[in-house]
Order: C-alpha cells, then sequence, then structure tokens
C-alpha cells in the first residue's frame, strides 16, 4: 500500500489518473456520490473505472456498511459518466444463500451469537456447492434482479 486516505477527498491532482478500481466499498461510505464525484476530479479524460457494489447482500459492516445499489442506481451513480457496461458480477445463487444462511442461524440460534456463528459457519460449508448454479444463472436475462453484487465498467467523459 502506498497511500492510505479518505477516499472522499483523494490526495492526487485533477486529471492525473488513469484507472481506478474500486471494489466492494461504496457501500461503505455515508456519501457514494462524493466518492464518485471524486473519481471523476482525478481521472484523466478517458480514464476508467471499475466498480463492485453489492446488491443481495446481508449486512456486512466493516466497520460500516450504508447501501446497496441495483444496476439502475449503478447507472445513475456513475451517469456522468460513459458507461461501457454494467453486469452481474455475484450470481443470485449467492445472493440467494447469503440471506437464507443469515435467516437460517438466526432463526435457530435463539439470540446466541456463539450458535448464530457456529450455525452460519455450517451453512457457509454445507452450502457452498450450490454457488456452483451461479456460473449457469449469472447469464440469465432476469439474474440482475437478485444477482449478489454488480460491476460498472466506466470511462471519464
Amino acid at each position: 500500500v502506498d497511500v492510505v486516505c479518505d477516499i472522499e477527498n483523494l490526495p492526487f491532482q485533477d486529471n492525473s489518473i488513469d484507472l481506478i478500481a474500486n471494489i466492494a466499498v461504496l457501500e461503505h461510505v455515508p456519501a457514494p456520490e462524493k466518492v464518485v464525484s471524486e473519481i471523476d476530479r482525478v481521472l484523466k479524460p478517458g480514464g476508467r473505472v471499475y466498480s463492485v457494489i453489492p446488491f443481495i447482500q446481508g449486512f456486512h459492516a466493516s466497520p460500516y456498511d450504508f447501501s446497496r445499489r441495483t444496476s439502475a442506481g449503478m447507472k445513475e451513480l456513475y451517469k456522468d459518466f460513459n458507461i461501457e457496461e454494467v453486469k452481474c458480477i455475484g450470481g443470485p445463487t449467492s445472493g440467494l444463500l447469503w440471506i437464507l444462511q443469515e435467516w437460517i442461524a438466526i432463526t435457530f440460534s435463539f439470540g446466541s451469537k456463539k450458535l448464530h456463528s457456529l450455525i452460519y459457519l455450517l451453512l457457509l460449508f454445507v452450502l457452498w456447492p450450490i454457488k456452483l448454479l451461479d456460473f449457469i444463472l449469472i447469464h440469465h436475462p432476469q439474474a440482475k434482479n437478485i444477482s449478489s453484487a454488480f460491476l460498472i465498467l466506466a470511462q471519464k467523459r
């Protein structure tokens, strides 16, 4: 790591960066619009951004968790860019299992955090093979309805 900074106030000159990869970060900031504005500021004209944002995922504070985005929400967030592609990057099975595993762990842990964690981890191990369905289902035209996450590739105008 060469730079540690507040991503709402990047310490780079305007129009100085060729590529920004922002992977599973924007849900952890209170103002993703401000971060995307900063990305726009520091990218060179024609510079590219690769961004992943969750859609159907459970709460995962690290240390905070503020938001989720649909594919339309991603397009709105990056409306000042030339959007090259928005696609499912986490399939519908992953989205479903994340929520189902959490629901089962909550239901059968009876308020115990330790039992919740144990059940959740057991379910992760037992159910992971079902996620292999995403290799097929991620290409379904309606996969975006319950996709675990979306990827947007965009270029600064």
